[in-house]
């Protein structure tokens, strides 16, 4: 680490030389030089599941409606393209339903 430079880390509450299971004790983790202790950790990981909906919602809309705003959120909040893969996918796969249907994405075939 160096003054003035981001560091983010994983404070664990035992060494892992003494047993490397310690690695999964942990005691709070630095992000962005923001704190989450173990508790909130804890908390967060109980939402993430309809974040991550919700993010995915968003940039599914915004890759047909807007792409830069999805290719700018991507970039700030997608470091593994994990996002960016589900919603490309997702957007596909619903393009090609339509185009099976003759139909474009929230239009609803003629009966």
């Amino acid at each position: 680490m160096q003054p003035g430079r981001r560091a983010d880390l994983v404070l664990l509450a035992q060494s892992p030389l003494a047993n490397i299971a310690n690695t999964r004790k942990i005691a709070g983790v630095m992000v962005r030089g923001r704190w989450l202790s173990h508790e909130v950790l804890e908390e967060n990981l109980e939402q993430i599941p309809a974040i991550y909906q919700r993010e995915l919602l968003e940039v599914e809309h915004d890759l047909e409606m807007d792409p830069e705003k999805a290719k700018r959120f991507l970039e700030e909040n997608d470091p593994f393209d994990r996002l960016g893969a589900a919603a490309m996918l997702a957007t596909t796969r619903e393009m090609r339903k339509s185009a099976a249907c003759g139909t474009k994405k929230g239009q609803h075939p003629h009966p």
